[in-house]
């Protein structure tokens, strides 16, 4: 073969042999390139992990100082609710107090409860930062009956926040934070029935109603679902009929037919309208209603007119259940009891004669009188049913006096007790994750 053409092919051969040593070492380079890039991600997201955990444990910290600072011996000692002002003041936390670098930060408001705090920490490690909520307690007996007394319970909100642009159908529950006495908390809101996009909850007219005790003008009071006992002012209230609370506020009505509500108090009000046989307690005295709807105030010098001074005649005044306003945690079952109190200083057990209920069941069921703990909402105020127990009273010598008279006691529901030590208790907590 002719010595050039053999030459030719040499050099083809030697041509495609650099090409395919280019090719390999473009690959290994290629393959080492994303290798390194695996390796340096890797490394970055174990420090950045390593960080997280260490602002977490900053966080975390920070809650534990704050809490140290309030249980000084000047704030337990204390007789008197406690306010901000009654704090020690915020000493500057210790420097790199995990002797691995970072900090942390924190600051306190007061809490809805006397002797209630909100601590806020912020743990920092580089530009890592985890910043946590804790609600914490001084002391933490009894419970109260007022405006989201009790403090939040035992977790998290397990539902999701209110969004502007998504339309809730019946049934769905909703978190919303709206003021209160001038400061801002969160709610928990169940829809009624199918809403329209952007109904906001808390607003008068809409499908929301709140998960509450107290009477608010926003919410339907409807008797089937058993939401007519409501806490207002310093008493309870019944509805007597299916309603809004817009245009219906208890004790405010002019004419006596008129009123939506009916307070369960044994004396004699101006707005109440009360039906023929029924029985109130005016000025030490007892009187008896001869007919429906009668002129007050009640005065029996008439005996033509519409009221009869009881002089000895025991009758029926109110209803008390126990044990009253307590905590108990999921599936914890409590029994009851009603006890009748009669004008004579006389009692009656009346726990089979009465009717039970409870206002949310969705928190708190009752079968018969026991009633077991459902769940904890995780939403301040939003987590106490009212147990009532309506007993009708018929005078065994009288037929013209039927008397009716429900006690009301508050029980709230939570994962963990509450009050189970004095020198204080978190009775929640929030992680916010924020930085890279």
């Amino acid at each position: 073969m002719d010595s050039d053409v053999l030459g030719g092919i040499g050099m083809k051969e030697r041509g495609a042999a650099l090409i395919t040593v280019v090719m390999a070492m473009l690959v290994i380079t290629m393959i080492s390139g994303v290798f390194f890039f695996l390796v340096r991600s890797n490394m970055k997201l174990v420090n950045s992990e390593q960080g997280a955990i260490l602002a977490n444990n900053l966080a975390d910290a920070g809650i534990q100082y704050g809490i140290s600072l309030l249980l000084v011996d000047e704030i337990k000692a204390g007789d008197e609710p406690f306010s901000l002002e009654d704090l020690p003041s915020l000493a500057n936390p210790p420097s790199d107090p995990l002797n691995n670098g970072g900090d942390f930060d924190i600051w306190w408001e007061n809490g809805s409860e006397a002797n209630s705090f909100i601590i806020f920490s912020r743990g920092s490690y580089g530009k890592i930062t985890r910043t946590k909520t804790a609600g914490f307690t001084i002391g933490t007996e009894g419970v109260g009956g007022g405006e989201g007394s009790g403090g939040p319970g035992g977790g998290e909100p397990a539902y999701p926040y209110w969004d502007l642009n998504h339309r809730y159908i019946e049934g769905d529950y909703v978190v919303y934070s709206v003021m209160i006495d001038g400061r801002s908390v969160e709610r928990l809101y169940r829809a009624r029935h199918n809403g329209y996009v952007g109904e906001l909850p808390g607003a008068p007219w809409t499908t929301w109603q709140e998960i509450t005790n107290h009477y608010r003008v926003s919410n339907f009071y409807e008797l089937i679902n058993g939401n007519t006992i409501i806490y207002y002012g310093s008493t309870y209230w019944q509805a007597r009929w299916n309603g809004h609370g817009t245009g219906n506020e208890p004790g405010k009505n002019t004419e006596r037919s008129s009123g939506m509500w009916r307070e369960l108090i044994d004396e004699w009000r101006p707005y109440e309208a009360y039906p023929e046989k029924e029985v109130v307690s005016y000025n030490g005295k007892r009187y008896r209603v001869k007919w429906n709807n009668p002129q007050g105030p009640p005065d029996a010098s008439d005996p033509n007119g519409p009221w009869e001074l009881l002089e000895d005649c025991v009758t029926l005044q109110s209803v008390v259940i126990s044990p009253s306003s307590m905590i108990i945690k999921e599936g914890e079952k409590v029994t009851f009891r009603a006890t009748a109190l009669f004008s004579d200083g006389t009692t009656e057990d009346v726990t089979s004669k009465v009717i039970w209920s409870s206002t949310y069941p969705q928190i708190a069921s009752i079968s018969g009188n026991v009633l077991t703990g459902v769940m904890d909402t995780g939403v301040e105020g939003c987590n106490a049913t009212l147990v009532s127990a309506s007993y009708t009273y018929n005078h065994q010598e009288r037929s013209d006096i039927v008397i009716n008279r429900v006690g009301v006691t508050e029980i709230k529901v939570s994962e963990s007790h509450e009050g189970d030590e004095d020198s204080g208790l978190i009775i929640w907590e929030r992680e916010v994750l924020s930085g890279p």
